[in-house]
């Protein structure tokens, strides 16, 4: 789904679930799925479908701009979920270079956040040197794209997911489920 010529969606601006799915049409899904991330950090509590949502977007977001050490210095709390949710959809390439970059680090299954905080903020020059391979493996990865998987994971799981203050209209949204069969 390469729609990089179609305009980037600046911001979210209180469109439902199944109307930003179709603003796909209309707007580039890697700005669609900010959005989605957007509306939902505006969430006290998350389902777990919309954790996956936001951890992917975090992790993609810190990787991209300054590679996995930054994500785990910037984001720790996402650190625990990122590889398993990039797994739910259908990544396992880049949860396996986020796995050896946890490994790198010396992040393990009890570690807290402030320990992973911590340990990417001591890396070692021998662990940057390893993360920057990593980060430049990850920058090559052309087979998985985490945007488009992530939005086909959103539409598969689109009844799991509301936005705060929307008022879901019973009607549309037996019609969407429907329309969907």
């Amino acid at each position: 789904m390469n729609n990089d010529n179609l305009p980037f969606l600046d911001k979210y601006s209180g469109e439902s679930v199944d109307e930003l799915i179709a603003m796909s049409a209309t707007h580039r899904v890697d700005s669609i799925v900010l959005a989605f991330d957007e509306a939902l950090n505006q969430k006290p509590t998350l389902t777990d479908t919309e954790k996956v949502i936001v951890v992917i977007e975090s992790f993609e977001r810190q990787v991209n701009n300054g590679g996995f050490n930054a994500f785990c210095f910037n984001t720790p709390y996402h650190v625990k979920g990122a590889s398993d949710s990039l797994k739910k959809i259908g990544c396992p390439k880049s949860a396996a270079l986020l796995e050896n970059a946890l490994l790198i680090l010396g992040v393990k299954s009890r570690t807290t956040e402030l320990e992973i905080q911590t340990l990417a903020a001591d890396a070692t020059t021998e662990q940057d040197e390893q993360l920057d391979k990593l980060d430049a493996d990850f920058y090559r990865l052309s087979t998985e794209s985490i945007e488009n998987n992530l939005f086909e994971f959103i539409k598969l799981n689109r009844d799991e997911i509301s936005f705060p203050g929307r008022k879901t209209n019973i009607l549309s949204h037996l019609l969407g489920k429907l329309s969907r069969q």
